[in-house]
């Protein structure tokens, strides 16, 4: 029996006619889009009052000194405005010191990351595999493809920390940034044709 399977011929027309949109809040969206430059939209009260762990140590060991946040806020400034490590230390220092802000940056150094990091490789699924996707949207690829596109657009397609432990640390500050520039504001666009 042959194949069933029809192919298109080479000369097939696989195009298809690209569609116009019209930004609708185009006042908001540029505000957002300002914001997204401001050091005070990423560097906010909430990570400043937060810096410093405050809760006591839970297991053996020395104490972390810095905040889950503040470790995040600092991995989110380096990719939002390209720098490198040594460099996002003394710039969010020097934003400190220019705020009268008794605060210091976390050393350069991914040591300071190990224990975020783990937490983050624990992490287990619960529940069956069909769970599992109804409760991820796993079959919206499109969403999620569209996603990797903007985060390579706005931050590059590559990651700068070169152990895995900091590339995963990397990957979750950029998705932390594109979060919060996502609530910032995004266009609202209407077809029109």
């Amino acid at each position: 029996m042959k194949d069933q399977i029809t192919h298109l011929p080479d000369n097939a027309d696989r195009s298809v006619a690209k569609q116009k949109f019209k930004i609708t809040n185009g006042p908001t969206y540029n505000k957002a889009l300002i914001n997204r430059g401001s050091i005070t939209f990423w560097l906010d009260d909430e990570a400043i009052q937060a810096w410093y762990e405050s809760a006591t140590p839970s297991s053996r060991g020395r104490p972390q000194r810095y905040s889950d946040l503040a470790i995040t806020t600092v991995l989110v400034i380096k990719r939002v405005f390209r720098l490198t490590l040594r460099a996002a230390q003394g710039f969010i220092d020097s934003i400190f010191s220019l705020m009268n802000v008794p605060l210091r940056c976390p050393d350069y150094w991914p040591g300071e990351y190990a224990d975020r990091n783990r937490a983050v490789a624990n992490q287990r699924m619960t529940g069956s595999n069909a769970r599992w996707k109804w409760t991820t949207d796993y079959n919206r690829r499109s969403i999620a493809e569209t996603a990797m596109y903007r985060v390579k657009q706005l931050f590059g397609g590559s990651l700068t920390l070169r152990d895995y432990d900091g590339q995963v640390a990397e990957a979750m500050a950029l998705v932390r940034a594109l979060n919060k520039m996502t609530k910032a504001g995004m266009p609202e666009s209407v077809r029109i044709a």
